[in-house]
Formats: structure tokens, C-alpha cells, sequence
């Protein structure tokens, strides 16, 4: 059997022990928990925004405030998402200590930087540091260079990963792949790309819900990654 066809094998089985967990009602009431939160935060920006652009913003009453929307610094999604990424770091992290693997742990470091990074603004910061050309530019640069640095580090991690955790720490990339495409990938079009505000609001919503979603998928991934090695890894 090739080494791809083994790494397939190994991912597929992988993923239908991720979804047998899913049949427990704790786990599957938390994820419908964290879709309805992500899907509410959506719909509240929607709303807040569709007010100001149509005018009736004395009719929007309680989230009338800036911070229902996504896009907005220190806003309430952005608070969610940092508990989130926070709270998968930690798992990560515990997770790591019980299976000795660092593809986890590499897990833990990317889930707290990106909840430091968005919460603070982190990249913002470095992007106007780096490039003089522009802001998103710079944006863009770090973010291609600190997923190049993530990428490679994490393919070494894989390559001392055992068979028996190697399926699950391949499907922690998806969601973290997901993130890195709307925060630099959807980030970079918006930013060196301008066809009128319309599409300005379009893309600053298909950015930030994307990420939201992403986050979603990650701390997810987190509570199913150490309920099933807290049950299942060898003593």
C-alpha cells in the first residue's frame, strides 16, 4: 500500500471515530450550542448593519451598539472567540500531556496565538511594521510568513507522530487551515481589491463569519480530540 493511500486509510478512520462521538448527547448538544451562538452573532451583525445602510437606525434598539458586529474591535463575537480559542488551547494543551504527542501541543501554541492575535490585534501591529507598500500588504506578509514558519514545523511534528494519533492530528489541520484562509486568504482580496462599499460590506462579513466559524470547528475538534484520548489512549 503507497504512503498516501495509508495516510487516507488511517485519516478515514480517524474522522468515523470523530463522528461516532457526535451520537453522545453531551457532545452533540455542544455543537449545536456553538452552531447556534456562531449563527446568532451572524444574524446580529446582519441586522445592525442592514439598519445603518437602510437607514433606520432608531429602530434597531438594543444592538444598536457597534459591538454586535463583527467587524468591530472588542466586540462580543470577538470576546466568544477568544473564550473559544482559549478554552481549545487549554484541551490542546491537556490533551498533549496525555498522549506525549507534538502535533497537540503545536495545536495548543496556534489556538492561544490566534486568540491573542485577534483579540489584540496582533497582526495589525506587525503588517504596518513590515511593509511601507500598505497596510493590508503587510497584513498579508506576516500572515504568509507565520503560516509558512506554522506549516513546517507542524510537518516535522507529523512525521514522529504515531499511526494511532496520526488521523486525528492530520483533521486538526482543517479547521485551522480554515481559519488561516479567511483571516489572510478573504483578508488579502478585501484589502488590495475595492469594488465599492457593497462589496466592501460583503467581504468584511464573509471574512469574519468564516473565522468564526473556523474558531467554532477548532474548539470543537478540542473537546472531541480529549474526550476520545482521555478514553481510549494506552495506559
Amino acid at each position: 500500500m503507497s504512503r498516501s493511500a495509508n495516510l487516507m486509510e488511517i485519516t478515514t478512520r480517524s474522522a468515523q471515530e470523530l463522528s461516532g462521538h457526535f451520537k453522545r448527547g453531551p457532545i452533540a448538544g455542544l455543537a449545536i450550542f456553538l452552531s447556534i451562538c456562531a449563527i446568532v452573532f451572524m444574524l446580529l451583525h446582519v441586522f445592525h448593519v442592514s439598519g445603518r445602510v437602510l437607514g433606520f437606525t432608531d429602530g434597531l434598539g438594543i444592538v444598536a451598539s457597534e459591538r454586535f458586529r463583527l467587524d468591530i474591535e472588542q466586540s462580543y463575537s470577538e470576546h466568544f472567540e477568544f473564550a473559544a480559542l482559549m478554552t481549545a488551547s487549554v484541551l490542546f494543551l491537556v490533551t498533549a500531556a496525555r498522549t506525549h504527542q507534538a502535533a497537540f501541543f503545536l495545536f495548543a501554541i496556534f489556538a492561544f496565538v490566534a486568540g491573542l492575535d485577534g483579540f489584540f490585534e496582533g497582526h495589525e501591529a506587525a503588517g504596518s511594521q513590515i511593509s511601507r507598500a500598505g497596510f493590508g500588504v503587510g497584513e498579508f506578509l506576516f500572515f504568509l510568513a507565520a503560516g509558512l514558519v506554522s506549516l513546517f514545523v507542524l510537518m516535522i511534528a507529523l512525521t514522529k507522530t504515531p499511526r494511532i494519533y496520526l488521523g486525528w492530528a492530520i483533521i486538526g489541520i482543517i479547521p485551522f487551515a480554515l481559519l488561516g484562509f479567511f483571516a489572510a486568504g478573504v483578508d488579502a482580496v478585501h484589502d488590495f481589491v475595492d469594488w465599492g462599499w457593497r462589496m466592501d460590506v460583503a467581504f468584511a462579513f464573509v471574512e469574519d463569519a468564516g473565522e468564526l466559524v473556523a474558531i467554532v470547528g477548532i474548539v470543537l475538534y478540542a473537546v472531541l480530540l480529549t474526550y476520545h484520548w482521555f478514553s481510549h489512549a494506552p495506559r
